[in-house]
């Protein structure tokens, strides 16, 4: 109980984030593509009423599950949501599987750094 709490915060502070640079897009065919630039990104994945939560799968294949433990993912899910925030996501074409809506977004958010 306490863990899931944790994360549902975590996952929704992610989304609202204000100190760092934010941009949001739509999932195109459920695909997306990550820059190297990239430290995080959020995933807000609406899928069918009382589906099964969605499958990311990284470029590499490796799949990331909702019940899965994975030191830099934190997932929150709902009957027809998912919230998935990714810590130094791997760069390269992503994919989330599933009985997913059209109203998907994605939130990246990148810490600015200024040099002279």
């Amino acid at each position: 109980m306490l863990r899931a709490l944790s994360v549902a915060i975590l996952a929704i502070w992610s989304c609202f984030a204000f100190a760092a640079s934010e941009s949001a897009m739509s999932l195109l065919d459920n695909r997306f593509r990550v820059d190297p630039t990239i430290e995080q990104i959020t995933f807000l994945v609406y899928r069918e009423q009382s589906s099964q939560p969605v499958v990311l799968v990284r470029p590499d294949g490796k799949k990331y599950y909702a019940w899965g433990s994975y030191d830099n993912v934190r997932w929150y899910q709902e009957p027809s949501l998912d919230i998935i925030s990714v810590d130094n996501p791997m760069p390269g074409p992503w994919q989330a599987v599933g009985k997913v809506t059209p109203k998907n977004n994605i939130r990246l958010i990148s810490h600015l750094k200024l040099s002279t």
